[in-house]
């Protein structure tokens, strides 16, 4: 009978040492440390996220269609659907995406426009979108002579915002990694590309030899000013 105990207690043993030995084999596989591939793909997936939403605003865009027969100087009452648009700015453009002079009155809805004899509109209310024209002598026009057609609320990148993050990333790089809660280990940098071929670079340099994982993605962009146009994220990490 104490052979046989013996005897159990060894398999048992043996058993653990087994199991033991099987964990380890798991942990290091899926959790290596030194399996660089693991490391620079998830760290790209997270730095992308991170720029991303850095750098980007929400806005809102209505359509406008008015009576061609009303005057040029106009006001009419739009209010954003959310209340941060209150104190934002407003752009205005006709169909072909040129500005109209316009201002907004945060919190009151009126909206002034010198339409320059425009009938249908974009109105778009949000962070990067500047009100500084004068508008005299606008008189609020009739609800009748007026539609609201559609609206949207849309996520875009701001150039202003590209700015203040690449100069984070130039005067703190180090306190910016730790924010983004990206590993010592990894470095990454981002590019901001235009349709005219210019760029905002934020890149510390990348090492010779070294292995790089990029990742792309094309959107709508406020520009300082507030024109849309569309523009390429670079991110990249090593």
């Amino acid at each position: 009978m104490v052979f046989q105990k013996r005897g159990l207690e060894h398999v048992e043993a043996i058993l653990s040492f087994l199991i033991f030995v099987g964990f380890l084999v798991f942990a290091l596989f899926f959790f290596n440390p030194l399996d660089t591939t693991r490391v620079l793909d998830s760290s790209l997936s997270y730095s992308f996220t991170e720029v991303s939403k850095n750098i980007s605003v929400d806005s809102e865009r209505y359509t406008l269609i008015v009576n061609e027969t009303i005057p040029n100087l106009i006001k009419v009452i739009i209010n954003p659907s959310q209340e941060e648009f209150d104190s934002d700015g407003v752009r205005v453009e006709n169909v072909n995406g040129a500005k109209l002079s316009a201002s907004y009155l945060g919190g009151t809805g009126d909206v002034l426009i010198d339409r320059q004899a425009e009938t249908v509109m974009d109105v778009s209310f949000g962070e990067g979108y500047i009100t500084n024209d004068v508008i005299n002598g606008a008189n609020l026009i009739n609800p009748e002579n007026y539609t609201i057609a559609s609206s949207e609320i849309k996520e875009s990148f701001s150039e202003t915002k590209i700015n203040d993050l690449k100069t984070a990333y130039d005067t703190n790089y180090a306190g910016l990694k730790e924010q983004f809660n990206i590993p010592a280990r990894v470095d990454f940098s981002f590019m901001m590309v235009f349709e005219d071929g210019s760029k905002i670079v934020a890149d510390i340099g990348v090492p010779e030899n070294v292995e790089v994982f990029s990742s792309r993605e094309r959107k709508e962009i406020i520009r300082i000013g507030g024109r849309s146009e569309y523009a390429d994220l670079f991110v990249k990490v090593w």
